[in-house]
């Protein structure tokens, strides 16, 4: 084997190294980015969960004439959000 060769094997050894190692890099990136995402879509989720329950916790304490009017208010609240 001539130098040369060696020079141009170790060469093509260093880029295709190279290149697994930013494919790696990509790859736990979008894992990051998906799991913020997933993160971010769970919190919006229990934060509506937990509107509901209060909005329903507020209707249900509220005196039986004053029912109607308590949920017209929290139907306007919620379609502001």
């Amino acid at each position: 084997m001539t130098p040369a060769f060696i020079q141009i094997a170790i060469a093509i050894a260093g880029v295709v190294f190279s290149a697994g190692g930013a494919m790696f890099l990509v790859k736990q990136m979008r894992r990051d980015l998906n799991g913020i995402g997933a993160k971010a879509r769970l919190i919006e989720d229990k934060a509506a969960d937990r509107y509901i329950a209060l909005s329903f916790a507020i209707l249900l304490s509220a005196p039986e004439g004053k029912r109607t009017a308590i949920a017209q208010i929290l139907l306007n609240a919620a379609l502001r959000r």
